[in-house]
């Protein structure tokens, strides 16, 4: 006789009656950490790991997420909710307090764990679930363009607003450059010959040829998309070699593109593409010929990647202890003594020889010691400074960020993941604790193990495993032959999540919207170049070298090599500081030849160097005038003291308005002008700027000069607007 379906408050009022208000608890739970993530979470910064937002967001979205919850409860059993949600359980220690990167860290984990265990109770099992699982090699393949297309955009649109600066990107794209046409592993930039402290001829000599022949920033922006987000293919490959299936592999490759030190490494903050970032698809080329047991292609790919940069030998040496204790001794020997002789020899002996100098970061372990040995010793000699540095709550939060997109697959392989624990050790004691961020390449290595570490975790798998048992606890029901479905299932959506709340993008919380804060200087640039003859040796600031790379020889702006020097001062701490704009506009060997303002309050300046310049009258906005014309809204400009420097006179200039600020006395210091328009209590308008683009000393500047400044709005829309002086002297 067949049992009739009960209905879901039937299945609900099975078991002990309070599981039921357990239910509703969890859920609302879950809603409430989903509401705060998702609505009061406003943006992550993955340099401090810190979080803007509100500490709850408002009702409806709160009220909201929970019934949304709740809902659950009319489809599934509460112990069904109880078991498959449990994991969300990690998010209620944080929901009490006020927001920070740990939220958002658990939440991660959770909705991870809470997919794999769905998982384990089939919830992947049905003909509709799996028809779209086998069209995950197609959405992959779709996903990997995109990512990698978004990458190359992000990295142009930074430069495009001189975000990006010479500093790595361009130091290292300069010296390949270099190297093409017979200045073998030779910058110029700052300083000719130099070196950066590192010795990394593998990465020069693979991309000589491609800037050589392709001379364009957009030939580094390709290349390092397709080294950060192309190498999913290659992890894809893998995955089919070590007997996946194309959906498996797919769901691999997914988690590479969804890494969000993957793609924060695009700008690393805002030193572009590093070199480093070619060593992951060196690696996982690596690991396809290693584990086809083809070693000695193997063995000359890992030669490779040492030259890639010196730092990669301490990766291997760790790689190697990991190989010894999973029993492959004598690889583990073979490699881990290369890599450490291979860093050893370059930090002692080959960057001394090119840099002309001792190993440069020595210093960022001065609280440890003079040398490798202090260094290494310290331990024992500097226990505080040491292990007070180790133990930081950020070092911890580091790890589980780098762990969290390969969660919980990667966990099958627990040695694997340490091949990087020496490299990360080393970044830990560095005395900054701004270098353990989510940004710079000191994780490349690491996340390109642990990414290899997932698809052989994965494969290794077994319902009886230590992980497998401990993430299916007190699961009733489970399918243990979905283990490896599950595994995969949870690490995709952990990584998801990850992704959505720490990987820099247009639509995740850490969001490159904030680029758009940065003029674009396209237009500015193009008025310099016509100033600047191709090839013509241009000293140049940090900000602006890399607008004219591959065009003109490029030298640090105090090198008198250039026979023009351009820079920016400004709010941004990029541009050059004032003490030396003093000096160059001081220097009778200079001769100011352009100015020019951008929207964000950056100031370009160009000079040609040299006693008979083609043109000595620069391009510039200041100018004098005895009297203030006529029907102008005029208002004072005073310092903090009240002291009245300027007259600020508002005219109508056609479907623009023309502001023009005219000096009454001298000035103590470069004036900088901060402008406000309020239109109503929530729009207003903002600029910054300094008096007559600063492009005179002070001093020099008499009563009567004028500046014009243009606004963006009609004589009409500003009869209503308030405005607002701010007056700051700079020296």
């Amino acid at each position: 006789m067949k049992r009739s379906p009960t209905t879901a408050p039937e299945r609900n009022a099975s078991g002990h009656p309070l599981l039921p208000l357990a239910a509703m608890l969890l859920l609302a739970i879950t809603g409430a950490a989903s509401a705060r993530v998702f609505f009061g979470l406003a943006g992550t910064d993955m340099v401090h790991f810190t979080v803007l937002g509100e500490d709850w967001p408002g009702p409806v979205p709160l009220i909201g997420c929970v019934l949304l919850f709740e809902l659950l409860l009319l489809k599934l059993r509460a112990r069904t909710v109880l078991e498959v949600f449990a994991p969300f359980l990690l998010t209620l220690p944080f929901l009490p307090f006020a927001l920070s990167i740990n939220l958002p860290i658990a939440y991660a984990a959770a909705a991870g764990l809470t997919i794999y265990r769905a998982a384990m109770l089939g919830a992947f099992d049905g003909e509709t679930a799996q028809k779209y699982l086998r069209r995950l090699p197609f959405f992959f393949a779709a996903a990997g363009v995109l990512m990698i297309g978004l990458g190359i955009f992000a990295s142009r649109y930074a430069y495009d607003r001189m975000f990006l600066t010479m500093l790595d990107w361009g130091v290292y794209a300069q010296t390949a450059w270099r190297t093409f046409h017979g200045g073998i592993m030779q910058g110029t930039w700052p300083t000719p010959n130099f070196s950066e402290g590192h010795f990394m001829p593998g990465y020069f000599f693979l991309l000589a040829p491609f800037y050589g022949l392709l001379p364009s920033v957009n030939t580094v922006f390709v290349s390092g998309a397709l080294a950060l987000w192309g190498s999913a293919g290659l992890l894809y490959f893998f995955a089919r070699q070590r007997g996946f299936s194309r959906p498996y592999a797919a769901a691999f490759g997914l988690v590479w593109l969804l890494c969000p030190s993957v793609s924060n490494l695009n700008l690393t903050v805002f030193y572009g593409i590093n070199a480093i970032v070619f060593f992951i698809p060196v690696f996982f080329c690596f690991y396809l010929l290693y584990e086809a047991k083809r070693y000695r292609l193997a063995f000359l790919v890992f030669l490779f990647s040492l030259t890639l940069k010196e730092t990669v030998g301490i990766f291997w040496l760790g790689w190697g202890i990991v190989s010894f204790i999973e029993k492959r001794r004598r690889d583990g020997i073979l490699y881990g003594v290369i890599g450490a002789a291979w860093f050893l020899l370059g930090m002692k002996v080959l960057i001394p020889h090119f840099a002309g100098g001792d190993y440069i970061f020595y210093g960022q372990f001065g609280q440890l010691g003079n040398g490798i040995g202090d260094i290494l010793l310290s331990p024992f000699t500097r226990p505080a400074e040491f292990w007070g540095q180790v133990f930081r709550v950020k070092n911890l939060q580091f790890v589980l960020l780098l762990l969290l997109p390969f969660f919980p697959g990667a966990l099958n392989r627990p040695w694997l993941l340490g091949a990087g624990a020496i490299l990360i050790g080393f970044n830990f004691i560095r005395g900054s604790e701004a270098i353990v961020n989510l940004v710079h390449q000191y994780q490349v290595e690491t996340i390109a193990m642990f990414a290899i570490a997932l698809v052989l975790g994965v494969r290794r798998v077994k319902a009886e495993s230590r992980p497998a048992r401990l993430l299916r606890w007190q699961l009733t029901g489970a399918r243990r032959q979905n283990t490896r479905l599950a595994m995969t299932a949870g690490t995709v959506g952990c990584a998801l999540f990850a992704h959505l709340f720490f990987a820099e993008s247009f639509y995740g919380k850490n969001n490159l919207e904030r680029l758009a804060y940065f003029s674009d200087v396209r237009d500015a640039v193009a008025a310099m170049e016509q100033q600047i003859p191709p090839g013509e040796p241009v000293s140049a600031g940090l900000s602006v070298a890399p607008q004219l790379l591959f065009r003109n020889p490029l030298y640090g702006e105090e090198r008198p090599e250039g026979k023009f020097l351009t820079y920016h001062i400004g709010e941004d701490p990029m541009g050059i500081p004032l003490k030396k704009h003093r000096k160059f506009l001081s220097d009778p060997d200079l001769h100011l030849l352009q100015t020019r303002l951008l929207e964000d309050g950056r100031t370009l300046f160009l000079f040609r160097r040299g006693s008979d310049p083609e043109k000595t009258t620069p391009e510039s906005a200041a100018g004098s005038a005895t009297r203030t014309p006529s029907g102008a809204r005029t208002f004072p400009v005073e310092d903090e003291r009240g002291v009245r420097y300027f007259t600020a006179s508002i005219l109508p200039d056609g479907e623009t308005t023309r502001i023009v600020f005219r000096l009454l006395r001298p000035l103590p210091g470069f004036a900088r002008i901060h402008l406000q328009l309020l239109f109503s209590e929530d729009t207003g308008y903002f600029r910054s700027f300094f008096f007559a683009d600063a492009a005179a000393l002070p001093e020099r500047t008499p009563a009567g000069t004028v500046y014009e400044l243009t606004l963006p709005f009609s004589m009409r829309e500003l009869e209503t607007a308030k405005p607002a002086f701010q007056l700051q002297f700079l020296r």
